[in-house]
C-alpha cells in the first residue's frame, strides 16, 4: 500500500438556469477535445493535459493552463511522461441531459496511478461538474487524499478586476463577511464578483455531493510549495489561479487492478452574473446532489440545560424529565400551544469530571440516563418522558455527545474504540478533548448505535442535539474499517441517528469547531443528512454577527442546512427583567425570517403575556426552500442591514435592522435598481408600493419605485414591513397574526370584479381579534361577512380597512368585504 498525501475535487452541475441551452456537444479537433453547450466551452489538450474555460454568452477566457493532479505531496519529483485519452459519456439523470467527458491521464514508467478526470456539462446549465477518480493498475492498494484540479495559469484573463468581493461558504460557527479582495482560501465554497469595466463578473465554485471528503477552493496568486520542513508555505510570486481540492486526512483506499470514480464532486459557475442568482443556483445544486432536505422546527425549542444554567439562563433546576415536562404544562395553561407546539429538550450532559470518567454515553440506556439524573420519577423512562410530552401537545427532544464515552462503557467494549485502545483511559482531560474515542467504522459499535436510535424512536424520541462533533473527527487513529474517511466516519454518526429515528426526526450539529486531537474544520459534509448547524458558541444573548453568520448562508439556508444562533433569552441575564420589547422583537424577526428555529434560554415561568404574545407572531414558521437575501451585502456593510424575501413579484417581506450597539441610525433601501450595485429591493421604478409595518401595526405610506424605504431605528431594533404593489382595486396588506402579514395565515385570497367583493380564507386562533388591514385603493367598503365567526369593520386614520375576525376556538374562517 502507499500513501499519497494530496486530492483535490470535482464538479458537479445542479443548478436551474433560466435560459434556454442548446445541447451538449464533444469534439475532437486537432488533438484536443472540446466540450461545450451553448454558453460554456472545455478546450481539453490531450497532448499536453491541460484545458481552458471559456465563458461563451460573454466571448471571455475566464482560465487556461488548468491541469488535474493528485497527491503531489511536499515536494514535487519530475513529473513523468503522461498519455490523455478520453471517453465521451451521455447524461441522462435528475438534472437533465448532457455529456460528461471523461479523461485518463495514464502516467508512464511511474508508480502514480491513473489519473481520471470528469468534466459535466448539461444541456440547458452553465455551470460544470467536475469529477475525479482513479485507476489502480498495481499489485497494492492505492490510498488517495487530495486531489487539485487547478484552474490556472492566466485566470482572468485580459481582463480587470475592478471592485472584487468575495464571500466563503462558511459552516457552523465560522464567521461570514464579504471581503473586499479577490483572493481567497475557504471551506466548502466560494464566491468572487467584480467588476470588468462597465461588465459585472462572478464565478462560484464549491462542494456539490458529498460522502468522504470535504471540500477547499483557493483564489490566489502564486502557489502553496512544500519544505524540507514538512510544511506547506505560499509563493506569491505567480500565476493567478484557482484550486478546487477534495481532501481527507484519510484519504480512500483503492484495491488493486480497481478503477474508482469517487462520489464527491464540485461544482463551478463562471457565467451566471448576478451573484444572488449565481448563489442561489449553486445552493439548490446543493440540495438536490445531497438530496438535502432539512425538516422544519415549526415550533420554539427550550432547553433544559441552557435554562438550568445560572450564567446563561435562570438557574432552575429543569434539565431533566420533570423539569421538562412541568414547563409543558406550564406553556399549555398560558396558552401557548394554541398557537404551536413546543419542543422540550432534555440534556444528559453529566460530564467526566463527576465521577472519575463514567457517565451515560456509550450506554445510551435508560438505567444510566435516570443514574445520572436526566430522567426522573415519574418520567424514569425515555418512554414515559416521550409519552407525557407528546401527551400535552409537545415534542420530545434529547441530547447526545459525539465521542466522549464514558469510562466504564469503554472497559467494557474496548474492541469498540478507535484502535481498539484504551490504554490512556486514566489520564485526566477536559471534557471535550477525551483520549478515549469511538470507531464509528466498527461494524459492531455501529450496530449497537443504530440499536440505541431504534430503540429511542420506539419509545417517541422526535429529535437530538450532538454536542461536541469534533469529537467524531478522527484524522490520525486507524479505523477498523479501512474502507473509511475520516469524512464518512464523521457523517456515520449523523447517518446512523437518521436511519434509526426516521426521516422526520430533527437532527441538530452544534458545528462549532475546535481542537481535539486534530483541527476540525467547520465542514458541509452532513449535508442531506443533518437538519440544522449552529453558529454560534454559547451565547442566550443577541448580537448582530449572529445575524450575519446565517444571514449571509441565505443560498444554503432551508435547503441545505437551516442555521440557528443559540439559545436566546427573553431577560436580561444580569437583572432577570424582561428585554426591552424592540429588542425582543429583533430577537424573533431574525429568527422568524433568517434562522431555522428558535431555542429558548427562558422558562414559560419567566414569560409574561407580552413576551407570549409576541413569540406567537413567528409561528407557523416559513416552508419553503429559500430564504431572504441580504440585499445590501455587497455595499461596503460590514453586517447587512437590509433582507428580502419575495412573497410574490409584486410582494416583498423586508426586514431593516440597525446593528448598531449604541446609537440610533438611520437604514435605507432603494426600491428599485441593481440589487448587486446599490443594495436595493429589487423593484420596479414604475409602480407604486404601499409599506405597512408589522411589529407597530403601521401604515408607513405609499412610495414610488423610484424612492427610498427608510426608517429610524434604536441600537439593534429591526423594522419589519410589507412592501406591495399598489394594484388597481382593494388589497390585502397585513394582518396582525403573523410575522410574514398575509402569507402564512391568510388562503386564497381572490378580488371578484363582478361582486366587487375580496375574500378568502384566514387561521383564526380561538379568543384573539385577528385584524387584517386592506388598502382600498379608491374602493368603499360596505359590509363585511365570515363563516362561523363574529366580525368588525372599521376605517382608520390612513383611509385604510381594518376587518377585525373573531371566533371561540381556532379555526379556518372564510370571510369577504363587500365594496362600492
Amino acid at each position: 500500500m502507499i500513501q499519497l498525501c494530496k486530492l483535490i475535487g470535482a464538479t458537479i452541475i445542479l443548478a436551474t438556469a433560466s435560459h434556454s441551452f442548446a445541447n451538449v456537444t464533444v469534439n475532437e479537433i486537432d488533438e484536443h477535445v472540446i466540450i461545450q453547450n451553448e454558453v460554456v466551452r472545455i478546450d481539453f489538450d490531450l497532448q499536453a493535459g491541460t484545458y481552458t474555460g471559456t465563458n461563451l454568452r460573454e466571448d471571455v477566457q475566464f482560465f487556461s493552463g488548468a491541469r488535474f493532479q493528485l497527491d503531489p505531496g511536499l515536494r514535487q519529483w519530475k513529473m513523468p511522461k503522461t498519455i490523455c485519452r478520453f471517453e465521451k459519456i451521455p447524461v441522462n439523470d435528475d438534472f437533465g441531459t448532457g455529456q460528461t467527458l471523461k479523461i485518463y491521464h495514464q502516467p508512464q514508467k511511474s508508480y502514480d496511478p491513473d489519473r481520471i478526470l470528469l468534466l459535466t456539462l448539461y444541456d440547458d446549465k452553465p455551470f460544470v461538474v467536475i469529477g475525479w477518480g482513479i485507476k489502480n493498475k498495481f499489485d497494492y492498494a492505492v490510498r488517495v487524499a487530495r486531489p487539485d484540479v487547478i484552474l490556472g495559469r492566466e485566470l482572468f484573463k485580459g481582463q480587470k478586476v475592478d471592485q472584487p468581493k468575495v464571500l466563503r461558504g462558511a459552516a457552523g460557527a465560522e464567521p461570514t463577511f464579504v471581503e473586499d479582495n479577490w483572493e481567497i482560501e475557504a471551506l466548502n465554497s466560494a464566491m468572487l464578483t467584480y467588476k470588468d469595466g462597465s461588465k459585472r463578473c462572478t464565478v462560484v465554485a464549491g462542494g456539490l455531493k458529498y460522502k468522504e471528503f470535504i471540500r477547499r477552493v483557493e483564489i490566489i496568486e502564486g502557489f502553496y510549495r512544500g519544505g524540507n520542513d514538512g510544511k506547506y508555505t505560499r509563493n506569491s510570486k505567480g500565476p493567478r489561479q484557482m484550486t478546487l481540492i477534495c481532501e481527507d486526512p484519510h484519504g480512500k483506499i483503492v484495491p488493486a487492478h480497481t478503477e474508482w470514480i469517487s462520489s464527491d464532486t464540485f461544482y463551478l459557475d463562471f457565467v451566471t452574473t448576478d451573484p444572488f442568482v449565481n448563489l442561489e443556483q449553486y445552493g439548490n445544486a446543493m440540495a438536490a446532489a445531497n438530496n438535502a432536505k432539512p425538516n422544519f422546527y415549526d415550533f420554539p425549542t427550550l432547553c433544559g440545560w441552557v435554562v438550568s444554567s445560572r450564567h446563561l439562563g435562570e438557574g432552575r433546576d429543569l434539565n431533566h424529565s420533570a423539569g421538562m415536562v412541568e414547563q409543558l404544562d406550564v406553556a399549555v395553561k398560558k396558552g401557548f400551544l394554541k398557537y404551536s407546539p413546543l419542543a422540550v429538550r432534555v440534556e444528559p450532559d453529566y460530564y467526566c469530571y463527576g465521577n472519575q470518567g463514567d457517565t451515560q454515553q456509550g450506554w445510551w440506556d435508560d438505567e444510566h440516563f435516570a443514574r445520572y439524573g436526566s430522567l426522573r420519577k415519574p418520567y424514569e423512562t425515555f418512554e414515559k418522558y416521550c409519552t407525557a410530552v407528546i401527551d400535552r401537545g409537545g415534542v420530545p427532544f434529547t441530547y447526545f455527545q459525539c465521542s466522549l464515552p464514558s469510562n466504564d462503557f469503554a472497559v467494557a467494549h474496548p474492541d469498540w474504540m478507535l484502535n481498539n485502545d484504551i490504554s490512556q483511559l486514566h489520564v485526566d482531560h477536559a471534557h471535550h478533548r477525551p483520549v478515549v474515542r469511538y470507531d464509528y467504522s466498527d461494524p459492531v459499535f455501529r450496530d449497537h448505535t443504530l440499536k440505541v436510535w431504534q430503540r429511542l424512536a420506539k419509545d417517541g424520541l422526535k429529535g437530538v442535539k450532538f454536542d461536541y462533533p469534533e469529537t467524531a473527527w478522527n484524522s490520525v487513529t486507524p479505523f477498523e474499517d479501512k474502507s473509511f474517511t475520516t469524512t464518512s466516519a464523521y457523517r456515520a454518526v449523523f447517518d446512523l441517528c437518521r436511519q434509526g429515528l426516521g426521516p422526520d426526526a430533527f437532527i441538530h450539529e452544534r458545528n462549532i469547531g475546535g481542537v481535539t486531537h486534530e483541527n476540525f474544520p467547520r465542514n458541509d459534509a452532513t449535508a442531506g443528512i443533518v437538519d440544522l448547524q449552529r453558529v454560534w458558541t454559547d451565547a442566550s444573548h443577541f448580537e448582530p454577527e449572529m445575524v450575519s453568520r446565517m444571514g449571509l448562508r441565505w443560498y444554503k439556508s432551508r435547503n441545505v442546512f437551516t442555521y440557528y444562533p443559540d439559545s436566546k433569552s427573553m431577560l436580561n441575564n444580569k437583572t432577570k427583567q424582561p428585554l426591552p420589547a424592540h429588542i425582543r422583537r429583533s430577537i424573533l424577526s431574525v429568527h422568524a425570517l433568517i434562522a431555522g428555529r428558535l431555542e429558548l434560554a427562558s422558562s414559560f415561568n419567566q414569560m409574561n403575556d407580552e413576551i407570549i404574545h409576541d413569540l406567537t407572531r413567528i409561528y407557523p414558521v416559513i416552508k419553503e426552500r429559500r430564504s431572504p437575501r441580504p440585499a445590501d451585502m455587497l455595499t461596503g456593510v460590514k453586517h447587512p442591514q437590509v433582507y428580502v424575501y419575495s412573497v410574490t413579484d409584486s410582494w416583498q417581506q423586508v426586514m431593516l435592522i440597525n446593528n448598531d450597539k449604541t446609537n440610533e441610525k438611520t437604514i435605507s433601501a432603494p426600491l428599485s435598481g441593481d440589487m448587486a450595485e446599490t443594495g436595493s429591493l429589487g423593484l420596479s421604478a414604475d409602480s407604486q408600493y404601499h409599506v405597512f409595518d408589522f411589529w407597530n401595526q403601521k401604515y408607513l405610506g405609499k412610495l414610488k419605485g423610484s424612492e427610498t424605504l427608510s426608517a429610524n431605528l434604536k441600537p439593534m431594533e429591526t423594522l419589519v414591513c410589507s412592501v406591495r404593489k399598489v394594484l388597481p382595486r382593494p388589497q390585502v396588506l397585513s394582518t396582525n397574526r403573523h410575522i410574514m402579514q398575509g402569507m402564512m395565515e391568510l388562503h386564497d385570497v381572490i378580488w371578484d370584479k363582478n361582486t366587487k367583493t375580496l375574500s378568502g380564507k384566514a387561521n383564526v386562533i380561538g379568543d384573539e381579534d385577528f385584524i387584517i388591514t386592506i388598502a382600498p385603493n379608491g374602493y368603499k367598503s360596505i359590509s363585511p361577512d365570515a363563516k362561523n365567526a363574529q366580525t368588525k369593520l372599521n376605517t382608520t386614520a390612513d383611509d385604510l380597512v381594518e376587518l377585525t375576525i373573531t371566533t371561540n376556538e381556532n379555526n379556518q374562517v372564510e370571510w369577504s368585504v363587500s365594496f362600492r
